[in-house]
Parts: C-alpha cells; sequence; structure tokens
C-alpha cells in the first residue's frame, strides 16, 4: 500500500511540474513576421520580431518596426498605436495575421509565433 501512496504521489507531482511548465512558457509570445502584400510596400520594413508578454500585456522586445504600444489586448487580437509613424496595428492572436494601417496604406505580415526560449 506504501509503494502504491509514494508511486501516486510521485506522479501527481511530475503532473504538477509539466503543468506549471507549459503555463509558464505561455507567458510570452514569440513572433517573427514577413510582409505578404509587397505591392504596396514603398519604403517599408519586410519583416520584424516582437516578444509580447501576456501576462503583463506589454511588448518586451521590438526589432524591425518599433515604437507600438499596446492599446488593447484581449483574446482574440492585439491593436496597438504608433505615435512616431502615425499608424496603428492589428495583430489577429487566432490566424497571427499583422495588419498595419498608415495613412493610405494597409500592410499585411503574417507572423509565425514561437515559444519563449527556456
Amino acid at each position: 500500500m506504501i509503494k502504491y501512496l509514494k508511486f501516486f504521489t510521485f506522479s501527481i507531482i511530475i503532473l504538477l511540474s509539466i503543468t506549471l511548465k507549459k503555463k509558464l512558457a505561455a507567458e510570452q509570445i514569440h513572433l517573427n513576421c514577413k510582409i505578404v502584400n509587397n505591392a504596396n510596400a514603398f519604403n517599408t520594413i519586410s519583416k520584424f520580431y516582437r516578444i509580447i508578454d501576456v501576462n503583463k500585456k506589454k511588448i518586451i522586445f521590438q526589432s524591425g518596426i518599433t515604437f507600438d504600444k499596446i492599446m488593447h489586448f484581449n483574446e482574440t487580437e492585439i491593436i496597438m498605436y504608433n505615435s512616431i509613424y502615425e499608424n496603428y496595428s492589428v495583430l489577429n492572436l487566432s490566424s497571427y495575421v499583422w495588419t498595419i494601417y498608415k495613412k493610405r496604406k494597409i500592410l499585411i505580415y503574417t507572423c509565425n509565433k514561437k515559444k519563449a526560449p527556456k
């Protein structure tokens, strides 16, 4: 009986550690985005990289297109505003399509979601 109790306790500890590890990895979204509609992209950046902290609802790291700030964050999309370049953008969290709206241009990027590094 004690053997089964030890095995059961050990199994519970392993399951909890795996669950917590997955939860901690889901706190950040790593996005590697590349432009789709090159025809309208005059003087635009073709790719960029972002790390977004889901719990704090903040951008931790930006390269390529910078100065974005999160204005709205929900389970289906993230809306950002960039006061330097005077544009706003929307990231669809189900398809990982990033759309940037700037004056008369609409730029569409597809993003690959990466897991947080260990």
